[in-house]
């Protein structure tokens, strides 16, 4: 939950409260008690959201892709190595010589490299086998990035709705407290002391 929305929750939390503890001041028709069940809802509904915020994160994900990334872009080089080599019986294989460790290459370009390499090295697997590179191994490298790219972007999708939700449900509750401003403020309209504790909890968000 960015900071922002933290100072947000922690204020409706404060105003749910507040009117929580003196609820015998307002009517039983008081707009109030509905405004701060609509509060407490959305405070309920927040606090599993950024759970799934939290869940959701990038710093895990990041540090595992980055993990097999390293990995596929490793086999590949000594495979790109191995291709040379091969490359002096098998001039096919010379245009599938260059290593690709640039590890700034886009995801979606290194498993387009991945692919081409294993699917010119194929037809010449016994070769590289004879070199201790095979071609299930450089396969399982390249599937295992795959995967890792299909997650992080289901994560981000996953995360983006999660902050919609939690943006719609602030909205919600935010509304809910402007009724709150307004009961409070007539409630204790002559009481000044409850009213700037009013003020504070539930009308103070926006200072």
């Amino acid at each position: 939950m960015r900071a922002e929305h933290r100072s947000w929750f922690d204020m409706l939390v404060r105003a749910c409260a507040f009117i929580t503890a003196h609820l015998q001041r307002f009517a039983e028709t008081s707009s109030a008690r509905s405004a701060c069940s609509i509060v407490a809802k959305e405070v309920a509904q927040i606090e599993a959201l950024a759970v799934a915020e939290h869940v959701s994160s990038r710093s895990a994900r990041m540090a595992r892709k980055q993990e097999v990334r390293q990995q596929l872009v490793g086999a590949l080089a000594r495979a790109a190595n191995t291709a040379w080599v091969l490359s002096r019986t098998i001039p096919e294989l010379a245009e599938h010589a260059e290593s690709p460790v640039k590890m700034r290459m886009p995801d979606r370009q290194l498993l387009t490299f991945g692919r081409g390499f294993v699917a010119a090295a194929t037809p010449h697997a016994a070769q590289f086998a004879a070199h201790d590179i095979t071609i299930e191994s450089l396969t399982q490298h390249i599937e295992a990035f795959e995967g890792v790219v299909a997650e992080s972007a289901a994560r981000r999708d996953e995360l983006k709705q999660t902050r919609s939700l939690l943006n719609e449900s602030l909205k919600r509750a935010l509304q809910a407290v402007d009724t709150l401003d307004v009961t409070v403020a007539n409630t204790f309209s002559s009481d000044a002391a409850m009213l700037a504790v009013g003020i504070e909890e539930a009308h103070g968000r926006r200072a």
